[in-house]
């Protein structure tokens, strides 16, 4: 009878133990954790779950839209070093976009059989966050006047500033330029930007072109973001050869687009000239 017992009681015994075991393991796991949402800094510092070390995650408000948990509830970073806040309103998931106009300086459209699918390079800055775009081809071309005007939209994944933008831009043989509001005519010379991504609007930046002749660099044929002598030697060397190319070919040396290298690309270079170097702020 007695030995019955035991061996009923037995089993239960070691749940208990183990069970009492574990509440002791996590209870030292999580001793070592503060929480706090935020702290007197500004930091987020969760510990549900915590570090795996067992220390709280902490988390900054160091990036625009920022998203973070902490005591159970949503945080958001509303701008770059400022307050986190529980209104998630203020961190919107956005699939923005920008919709733009844009030309390249010197390129005659009765003449510009080659200036087909030059890739733009774009870098959106504002609200302390920066984002940048390779590759962007322009989906249509119309003739303005006397300039071949590009279209197209730019898909903005990751950057989540609505107001006060600029637009950088940058052609396969361009220096880059700063655009800072629509329908800009001249250098924006001006901090920060005045685009406003929530307007249903398409920005038209074909009145001030991208200037070419950045042609090369102490690599041959390739730009590096200023047009000096280099440049001139390589364009003057390319224009003596009269180097050519088929109708939709492209040539590094071939600013307005003609599928050849002429006097008139260096011409064109020589205006750009008193630029020398891409826009950077």
């Amino acid at each position: 009878m007695g030995l019955a017992l035991i061996a009923i009681a037995l089993p239960m015994l070691m749940f208990l133990v183990e069970t009492n075991l574990d509440n002791r393991n996590m209870a030292t796991s999580t001793a070592g954790c503060s929480e706090q949402c935020p702290g007197p800094d500004n930091i987020l510092r969760s510990c549900t779950p915590p570090d795996g070390d067992g220390t709280s995650v902490e988390s900054t408000c160091n990036a625009v839209g920022r998203r973070e948990t902490c005591g159970g509830n949503n945080w958001c970073c509303p701008t770059a070093g400022g307050t986190w806040t529980l209104d998630m309103s203020k961190c919107p998931v956005l699939n923005q976009s920008l919709d733009y106009k844009i030309s390249f300086g010197g390129v005659n459209p009765n003449s510009a059989q080659c200036a087909i699918d030059w890739p733009l390079q774009f870098m959106v800055l504002g609200g302390g966050e920066s984002k940048t775009y390779v590759n962007v081809i322009p989906s249509t071309k119309t003739v303005v006047g006397d300039k071949l005007v590009f279209s197209g939209s730019l898909d903005l994944t990751g950057f989540v500033s609505t107001s006060g933008v600029a637009l950088f831009a940058k052609g396969p043989k361009h220096l880059q330029v700063k655009y800072g509001k629509n329908n800009q005519t001249g250098v924006y010379n001006q901090a920060g930007g005045e685009l406003n991504l929530t307007d249903d609007i398409v920005y038209d930046f074909s009145g001030y072109p991208l200037l070419a002749g950045d042609a090369s660099g102490n690599s041959s044929g390739v730009a590096d973001g200023v047009i000096n002598g280099i440049d001139f030697a390589y364009i003057k060397a390319k224009s003596f050869e009269h180097e050519t190319v088929a109708v939709g070919g492209y040539l590094q040396g071939d600013l307005d687009g003609n599928c050849q290298v002429n006097s008139n690309d260096v011409n064109l270079l020589k205006i750009s000239l008193e630029e020398k170097q891409g826009q950077l702020y």
